[in-house]
């Protein structure tokens, strides 16, 4: 089977110590003033990964998540958990996934 390009997606709870701070790779819709700092309203991490198979891919963004291989600039990550895995029109979540 030849490796195709999946896009994974993983949902990211995180805080930054001031508005303006470094946020990486993140993506997100704004920020929250919440306590003494700011909240990242609706965080996502995205991984463009070569892989055979949707649980290959997971698995290797998984594993950048887990090993720091993941800029997240100055903000501190509370929790994260996968959003989904897609290529091309189909989309599967982690309970579509044989793992």
């Amino acid at each position: 089977m030849m490796p195709k390009k999946y896009e994974v997606a993983f949902v990211v709870y995180a805080d930054i110590p001031e508005k303006d701070s470094s946020i990486g790779d993140l993506e997100c819709n704004g920020t929250l003033r919440s306590y003494n700092c700011y909240s990242l309203r609706d965080a996502r991490m995205y991984f463009t990964i070569s892989a055979e198979t949707p649980e290959e891919a997971y698995k290797k963004g998984l594993e950048k998540m887990q090993f720091g291989d993941a800029d997240f600039g100055e903000a501190v990550v509370e929790d994260w958990y996968l959003e989904n895995v897609f290529c091309g029109d189909k989309y599967w979540y982690k309970e579509d996934l044989a793992l």
